[in-house]
């Protein structure tokens, strides 16, 4: 089990007290009424039919954003001479440099070629020296500076320029420069040194040598770089000149930056223009703004002065005001963008201007009332749909790749999501440029995971700045956050020795949001994405959720389908950070880019995942699909799973729209191969199949059919609930829903139908439909349910599909079912532990001569049969809610058991338990004892740190021990919760036939 499952494994510290828990939206249940009308179902795609229309869908938005993506902003009159510094040499510190620094700045030691954006490992504490040898190929004019600007250097950088310290920056994403005038040498040659500084970042980890944390502030995702064995994978706090690095010539009067404040209610902006002078002097200035549309062309210029008293030496700040007659609001359909550029004059010369775009749009957050935390995008309340992300775009920009950058927008706006989550960093300015003119929100966070060290307080509030300044002008960005997934004490890692306790931590998060709203009053803030140790005092409360990946995480599968939702600060609606399902990838990017050793299999011919470098597959997969045994066939059971969790989940976050604001899936696209197999779409930007469930059940406006009970008898009664889901702001709109139920002939054998208004960013339960079942010949089969979407005029909406498994067993009513099963147990063919004493001696004597007998473990204790010993055991991995231990929702099925090898793979799943109305675990112990044959079994879980080869040990859930001439089932299966309403295990008494004498 790795770092991250681990941390998945502790759960959440529930124990303060202004938590509230989150059951079921209540509602009163309705019926539909029969309707004689019959619809054509659209036939399902399949994949490779999903894969065509996503390169239709593509060139499509392609060509929509063509226009969004254009400059109609004239060329500047005044413009800074600018040299780009992109050949540089590169080595790492040897022992001499410690002692003789001289020699580095001399330029001595085993240098290499390296191109300026780079980046690379390995992890943990080291330095490295980049240098550039340049001649003086620009001309410095009286009254000019010449500027050294670093984009981004990761993460200690010290700056030396012709052997002279000239300044140093901590950080790993702020832009930082230098006025190098003095040192510059105008007729010669130039040396350029930079000291980069890696460390181990606050968040502590196992890197190899014992886990370790350091003063880094750095969280789990970046670029990653090229190397299988760390640089691949979610992700390496590797180190280097990661963004560009260039030379510019300015007046000794400049603007340093350009701020627009937009205020749509007003139709009005602030503009805020920071100018430095370098002139130890109060200078007289002038400054005026030009504002014009930068994407579209309306022909309007708006110019006007700003009021400027003198500039002293350093930083001067000014505001100016622009009104608008009309404004084109920056939208996701429409981002409309503007461009403000300023003039700098003196003494009536034009010295400087300088551009800045912006988009007239507003976000902000319900803070006051009884249930706080709506958001709302130009006053209209807003779904945030989206996704986190790895390297995959910061990798776009180190290449020049910018329309992979822009097909990598797109790809999320094609699966029907708004945001992208910029998870645990701050990126590349081009990043935020071009979602900007494509329309998509952002999320930015402040690079903080787990803790932060007490002696990095002020460092993170700087940087929190940092952020903010680095991303306040952009339309794009409308949220931000400090810290992913902090750690509660109860963990036992914080003893405060190193790191803030919690407490502490909500004093840094007001000091974090002093400085964050001095650069930007507008900014929404969201003080923690996944909170392990919740509430936080303030703002909106978010969880994470990985139920369907880790086990129970947050909350059974079960839980969350039927409605609940984590235990969340009162008061306040939520969001759900991450959430996410592991799916290998594709054939082709395993066979041409994985090393040869990952992909070989073992001696006896069957494949597994288990060499596959910080894969979770192998240590996770068996609480959802059982060990495959070739490499295409992981593949396709890993991405089915991953598809069917996205379904089930995605559902029920929208069901609960109502108090559940934002989701954000963990992740979308892969920067490397095998980089963090989470991700729905591959490095090449293949989607899974996992990405075209997202897409469906994020389709804006949809009809949801949930039922807890996937299987049924034939001819028997169920019924399904009925979900209208609206992430828009559309209201008041009619549509009818059309429910059709559909035999294995496709032949339509009852359908039900109602007529409702449309409701804004809701996720409402309509109504129920009670149905009888097909009758069906063989022993399984099955039905479909299917409900049709239509607008005013009769236009299909939308159109969803639920697969229902239909047994034919002998007895058909719960009632029957239970009442066999309670007279086998007091016949004694069934013994659990309190008929143990009654009936086990004298039947395991009546075994020696043939029989079959059931022997329910679960609270037994040890069980002594001849020299054998068996027990129930719990389950270990991860926990259930919190608690030690957990419960399965799937167990797998014996091939080549006579009673089971008949049945479907996944017969045993997501079974219904009555006494909670909702799916509930098929066990929640095994059986731990030697012989044996396993009919029903999981398996075991590694613990943290351990590593895993070959065939995984199997845990009997249900397993045959034989007896003389008998033979003994043991199980830990619940029966008794789950017997009269899973009619597979029914079938499964049926076929072990229990009590019959041999």
């Amino acid at each position: 089990m790795d770092r991250f499952a681990e941390i998945a494994s502790r759960g959440v510290d529930r124990s303060k007290e202004d938590l509230i828990a989150h059951e079921p939206i209540p509602f009163k249940k309705d019926y539909m009424n029969p309707s004689d009308e019959r619809l054509e179902i659209q036939p399902e795609k399949t994949y490779e039919q999903h894969l065509d229309d996503f390169e239709e869908g593509l060139s499509t938005l392609r060509q929509y954003y063509q226009p969004f993506l254009k400059n109609h902003v004239p060329e500047k009159i005044v413009k800074r001479q600018t040299r780009e510094l992109t050949d540089f040499v590169f080595r790492y510190e040897e022992a001499q440099d410690q002692v003789d620094f001289l020699r580095v700045l001399r330029g001595e030691g085993a240098f290499e070629p390296i191109t300026i954006p780079d980046y690379r490992g390995p992890i943990g504490r080291w330095t490295g020296y980049y240098q550039k040898k340049m001649s003086s190929t620009i001309e410095i004019a009286q009254g000019e500076r010449i500027i050294l600007s670093f984009k981004a250097v990761d993460y200690v950088a010290k700056v030396y320029w012709n052997h002279r310290f000239i300044g140093s920056h901590e950080g790993f994403f702020a832009p930082f420069e230098f006025d190098i005038t003095p040192f510059y040498v105008a007729n010669g040659e130039n040396i350029l040194t930079v000291v980069v500084e890696n460390d181990y970042p606050t968040l502590a980890k196992d890197y190899g040598n014992g886990r370790l944390d350091g003063d880094k502030i750095y969280a789990a995702t970046g670029y990653g770089y090229d190397d299988p064995q760390q640089g691949w994978h979610h992700c390496p706090p590797g180190a280097g000149i990661c963004d560009r690095v260039y030379l510019e010539v300015r007046h000794e009067l400049y603007i340093q930056d350009v701020f627009i404040r937009p205020d749509i209610d007003q139709k009005k902006a602030e503009v805020w223009v920071e100018v430095t002078n370098t002139i130890v002097d109060n200078v007289p200035i002038e400054l005026n703004c030009e504002v014009r549309g930068k994407n579209f062309n309306d022909n309007e210029v708006v110019t006007i002065p700003i009021e400027a008293a003198p500039a002293g030496p350093g930083l001067n700040y000014y505001k100016g005001y622009i009104d608008f007659e009309e404004i084109k609001e920056w939208t996701p359909e429409s981002p409309y963008l503007y461009n403000a550029r300023v003039f700098l004059s003196h003494g009536g010369n034009l010295v400087d201007c300088y551009d800045r775009h912006f988009g007239m749009r507003k976000f902000h957050m319900k803070e006051t009332g009884a249930l706080k935390g709506d958001l709302f995008l130009n006053n209209k309340q807003v779904i945030l749909r989206g996704a986190n992300t790895m390297g995959h775009m910061q990798q776009c920009v180190m290449k020049g790749d910018y329309d992979q950058l822009i097909d990598d927008i797109l790809i999320a706006k094609y699966a029907n999501l708004n945001f992208y989550r910029l998870t645990q960093r701050p990126v590349q300015q081009e990043i935020y440029d071009y979602c900007d003119a494509l329309g998509l929100m952002l999320q930015t966070d402040l690079p903080l995971f787990g803790w932060l060290r007490r002696n990095k307080v002020v460092e993170a509030v700087k940087q929190a700045g940092d952020m903010e300044k680095h991303i306040r002008s952009h339309p794009s960005n409308i949220m931000v956050t400090y810290i992913n997934e902090p750690f509660p004490e109860s963990w036992g890692y914080n003893r405060g020795h190193r790191s803030l306790f919690r407490y502490e931590m909500e004093e840094f998060f007001e000091m974090a949001t002093k400085n964050v709203r001095l650069h930007n009053p507008d900014r929404v803030i969201k003080n923690v994405d996944g909170d392990y140790d919740p509430p936080t005092r303030t703002g909106l409360s978010d969880f994470h959720c990985y139920t369907m990946w880790y086990t129970n995480h947050a909350l059974s599968i079960g839980r969350l389908h039927k409605g609940f939702l984590p235990e969340t600060q009162k008061g306040w609606k939520m969001g759900c950070g991450e959430y996410g399902i592991e799916a290998l990838d594709p054939m082709e990017i395993m066979v041409e880019d994985y090393p040869k050793d990952w992909i070989e299999p073992h001696s006896s011919g069957v494949w597994y995942p288990d060499k596959i470098v910080n894969s979770q597959m192998f240590t996770m997969h068996g609480d959802w699909f059982e060990e495959q045994e070739t490499m295409e066939a992981w593949i396709e059971e890993s991405q089915r799973h991953q598809a069917r969790g996205m379904k089930m989940m995605n559902d029920a976050f929208r069901r609960s729209t109502s108090r559940l604001v934002s989701t954000a899936v963990h992740l979308l696209i892969d920067a490397w191969p095998s980089g963090w197999m989470k991700t729905l779409v591959d490095y090449r930007r293949k989607p899974k199949r996992g990405y075209f469930a997202l897409k469906d059940s994020l389709e804006p406006i949809r009809v949801n059919i949930r039922t807890d009970r996937f299987t049924v008898y034939s001819e028997g009664y169920t019924e399904v609930e009925c979900y209208l889901l609206n992430d828009t702001a559309r209201r008041e709109e009619t549509v009818d829903i059309l429910l059709q139920i559909i035999d294995e002939q496709g032949r339509v054998i009852s359908a039900y139908k109602t007529r409702e208004q449309l409701k804004p960013c809701t996720g409402d339960y309509i109504k129920s439909v009670r149905f009888k079942t097909p009758k069906i010949e063989q022993d399984y089969g099955h039905c479909s349910i299917v409900a049709i979407l239509l607008n005013a005029k009769g236009q299909v909406l939308d159109q969803e599909k639920e697969m229902i498994t239909l047994v034919n067993a002998k007895t058909t009513t719960g009632d029957a079912i239970m009442q066999t099963y309670h007279s086998m147990k007091n016949q004694g063919w069934i013994i659990d532990h309190k008929n143990k004493e009654r009936h086990l001696k004298k039947r395991l004597v009546n075994l020696e001569k043939g029989g079959k007998l059931l022997i329910e473990m679960d609270k037994m204790g040890a069980l002594h049969i001849g020299d054998k010993v068996y027990q129930a055991k719990t389950i270990g991995g991860v926990g259930a809610d919190g608690v030690e231990g957990k419960g399965l929702t799937y167990v797998v099925r014996s091939r080549e058991h006579e009673a089971v090898k008949s049945m479907a793979k996944d017969t045993f799943a997501f079974m219904y338990e009555e006494g909670m109305d909702a799916i509930g675990y098929v066990a929640e112990k095994y059986i731990e004892g030697e012989g044996g044959t396993h009919i029903l079994y999981t398996y075991k879980t590694p613990s943290f740190g351990e590593s895993l080869q070959g065939r995984k040990e199997k845990l009997g859930i249900l397993s045959e021990v034989p007896y003389g001439k008998g033979t003994i089932y043991l199980s830990t299966v619940r029966f008794q919760a789950l017997l009269s309403n899973n009619p597979q295990l029914h079938k499964l008494l049926e076929n072990l036939n229990v009590g019959a004498i041999v």
